[in-house]
């Protein structure tokens, strides 16, 4: 990764799956807290970048745009998901309408084999 280039990592801070170390913990009770306090070092870095970032309006910016994006590209999605849903709905339903259609043609030509047998 070049230095100029950012990574965004998703975490699920209150999960219990696994073991963590106790910097990372300290992290995600950081992170999860209600009054931002920070306990371990590393977090306390997080924090001081944190206010830093929020004090830069220009950043402030590039993560509201990066949010709202992320938030177009989910409601896009989910757009096309209901499309395809809609899509393989209205399949099955001209296959049960086809399945019927054939189902009414086999029972006539059994009702006139019938009627030949009884002749």
């Amino acid at each position: 990764m070049l230095p100029w280039e950012q990574r965004i990592r998703f975490f699920n801070t209150v999960g219990v799956k696994g073991s963590i170390s106790k910097e990372l913990q300290a992290v995600f009770d950081y992170i999860t807290s209600d009054d931002g306090e920070a306990e371990d070092r590393f977090a306390k870095k997080l924090k001081e970048m944190v206010t830093e970032i929020n004090a830069d309006a220009e950043r402030i910016g590039v993560v509201m745009t990066f949010e709202e994006e992320l938030q177009h590209e989910l409601r896009h999605n989910d757009s096309i998901w209901k499309r395809r849903l809609d899509e393989k709905e209205a399949q099955l339903h001209d296959q049960a309408q086809l399945i019927e259609k054939k189902e009414g043609i086999i029972a006539d030509l059994q009702s006139q084999i019938e009627a030949l047998k009884k002749g």
